[in-house]
């Protein structure tokens, strides 16, 4: 599937109209393998998932499994604080960049009042 798509967006993308031409992955050498199996293997050895971790440690009451609760502050550990991805009890379907800034953003207000 990956490799059908891989060659649907070559031919959008490398039309001679447009002027761009492909770096990578290249074509296949002469007598080498076929174009299919020269992208399949580009495929497995270049592309990977990318993923965004988190709840990892989330805030949520102890008793439901949380790690840490609505101050960041970790369960159990004296002056220890989570202000990451990983206190999200959840997934969500975007980047998580703005909502990471915004964690950070609140957790900064939270550890000054507590100082």
């Amino acid at each position: 599937m990956l490799v059908e798509g891989l060659k649907f967006v070559r031919k959008l993308t490398f039309e001679e109209s447009l002027g761009v031409k492909e770096v990578t992955p290249g074509k296949p050498a002469e007598g080498g393998p076929s174009e299919d199996e020269f992208l399949e293997s580009y495929v497995k050895s270049s592309l990977s998932t990318v993923f965004h971790p988190l709840g990892t440690c989330a805030m949520m009451p102890k008793a439901d499994g949380g790690v840490v609760d609505e101050r960041c502050r970790v369960y159990g550990v004296k002056g220890l604080r989570v202000v990451d991805a990983g206190i999200l009890p959840f997934e969500f379907a975007a980047h998580p960049c703005a909502t990471i800034y915004a964690v950070a953003e609140k957790a900064a207000d939270i550890i000054k009042q507590d100082i």
